[in-house]
């Protein structure tokens, strides 16, 4: 029981749990039921941190970390096989479709991800259609070198959209917090 305070003699009350609603058609057991109206034994709830941390991820989500990691270790096959070849990468403002992409930034961007710790910090999945998704984080850079100082904030926004190949990243947009 992370993040709850036990009290030494309050059992749960497990009799006065109710479920609202079902579970999920994705068979959530946790789903539509009413925290509220649970009796944990005088228990203190501490609120639960926002993260990314989840169980299950969907396709577009999938595509878009299979993406980032190939970044990270440095596999530009990997990276360019989630890219769709109508792709928009936008940095700061500064637009480049694929083949400028794949012509010179990508190679940079693979070098910095080499150089700095990525922690994702919040993601925000919006499915548009069962087609196409708009996935939005927030990602702290840091330096993995003594030698050079980076501590940044990033906001990404990726469109990613199922394509007869499997889940491609259509657009990129990466915006330095100044």
């Amino acid at each position: 029981h992370a993040g709850h305070t036990m009290p030494s003699q309050s059992p749960m009350d497990h009799s006065k749990m109710t479920m609202n609603a079902p579970p999920a058609a994705d068979d959530d057991p946790m789903a539509g039921m009413d925290h509220g109206a649970m009796n944990h034994g005088d228990m203190v709830m501490a609120p639960m941190p926002k993260g990314i941390t989840r169980k299950k991820i969907g396709p577009a989500e999938t595509a878009l970390q299979a993406f980032s990691d190939a970044l990270e270790v440095g596999n530009r096959d990997l990276a360019i096989a989630r890219l769709a070849t109508n792709l928009k990468v936008v940095e700061d403002g500064d637009e480049e479709n694929y083949s400028d992409y794949l012509g010179g930034h990508l190679d940079a961007d693979i070098a910095y991800q080499k150089s700095v710790k990525t922690i994702l910090l919040e993601r925000t999945v919006v499915n548009e259609t069962p087609a196409r998704a708009r996935i939005v984080s927030t990602i702290r850079m840091i330096s993995n070198r003594s030698d050079k100082k980076i501590d940044i904030i990033v906001k990404e926004t990726a469109l990613i959209a199922k394509q007869p190949n499997g889940w491609k990243i259509e657009r990129l947009e990466w915006l330095s917090a100044k």
